[in-house]
């Protein structure tokens, strides 16, 4: 994730659960998205 596209890379991640809720890698990857948006990008 590039920085400041975290709420793009977020989105991203979503479809991909939605997509295949077991794919572990997306989840982990969503987790660290959303970890890493600032309080002003939610």
């Amino acid at each position: 994730m590039r920085q400041g596209r975290t709420r793009e890379a977020a989105a991203s991640f979503e479809r991909a659960v939605r997509l295949d809720p077991t794919d572990e890698d997306a989840r982990e990857r969503l987790r660290v998205a959303r970890a890493l948006r600032g309080p002003g990008d939610r």
